[in-house]
């Protein structure tokens, strides 16, 4: 949904637009196909390296969990070191607990 706000098209007479309406979406999913609501932590270091290498300017994260995958960081850092801005979700559970990627 973020990625889609961002992008939005302007003057299609549906009362939104974003702030990159000619900007483009890259979908490199990382859900488990049995349960599309959770990330299959084995997909994320491969969508990562996809949007490294279709030259993505963001990636947005609008998933976590407070488990630390030292796989998950290597793949926030080799975007880092890319150039690509990372966003993580965080602060959606009413928690102080640390959630990743965002951390």
């Amino acid at each position: 949904m973020v990625a889609g706000i961002v992008a939005a098209l302007t003057n299609n007479n549906l009362g939104i637009a974003g702030v990159n309406w000619r900007g483009y979406i890259w979908d490199a999913c990382v859900s488990n196909p049995e349960k599309p609501r959770y990330v299959d932590p084995g997909k994320v270091y491969g969508a990562f390296m996809e949007c490294i290498d279709h030259g993505c300017d963001v990636i947005n994260c609008s998933w976590g969990g407070y488990t630390y995958n030292p796989e998950h960081q290597a793949a926030v850092v080799e975007a880092y070191n890319s150039g690509i801005a990372v966003c993580g979700a965080a602060g959606n559970q009413s928690t102080s607990e640390t959630l990743f990627p965002a951390a």
